[in-house]
């Protein structure tokens, strides 16, 4: 039980941070590209994406923008209205590939985007990250050393009161 529990406290925690949001939007727009890419329609696509992504937050959006969309909504109109997690220029590039009638090269494009900019955000984020790591594995083998040097300084004491 205390499992789930912090399972889901990690899950709702990395749901909330920007990079999660990143991956999520990216995973979206890899799985429902091949939706489309494979010849299936709009609707299918989003179901379909909707069953592979583990988000369950975002599982909800796609089940309304699901709805949405069988109700003959455009695809702009029904993420715009129910996801938070798609990025503003990811929308646009989605308008652009709807009404151009380009849907899975403008989902390709925002990928590759989300994909680049992922990356570099990781690699600042490792940039930052190894000083720290660095300081942290100093200070634990200066604990160690602190551990394992006093009793021998005590016997070393020890030894020169008995002199």
């Amino acid at each position: 039980a205390w499992r789930n529990k912090v399972k889901f406290i990690l899950q709702q925690l990395l749901a909330n941070c920007s990079l999660a949001k990143r991956l999520q939007e990216l995973q979206f727009c890899q799985i429902f590209s091949l939706g489309l890419q494979s010849g299936l329609d709009i609707l299918t696509s989003v179901n379909l994406t909707k069953e592979i992504i583990v988000s369950h937050k975002l599982k909800k959006q796609l089940d309304s923008a699901s709805i949405d969309l069988s109700r003959g909504c455009s695809l702009l109109m029904a993420l715009q209205k129910q996801t938070s997690f798609i990025s503003a220029s990811t929308l646009e590039m989605l308008a652009i590939g709807e009404e151009t009638g380009q849907l899975e090269q403008m989902l390709e494009l925002a990928s590759q985007q989300l994909e680049y900019n992922l990356k570099l955000t990781l690699n600042k984020l490792e940039v930052y990250l190894q000083p720290v790591c660095l300081i942290v594995v100093a200070l634990v083998l200066a604990v160690v050393l602190v551990v394992l040097l006093q009793p021998l300084l005590g016997i070393l004491a020890g030894l020169d009161a008995t002199i």
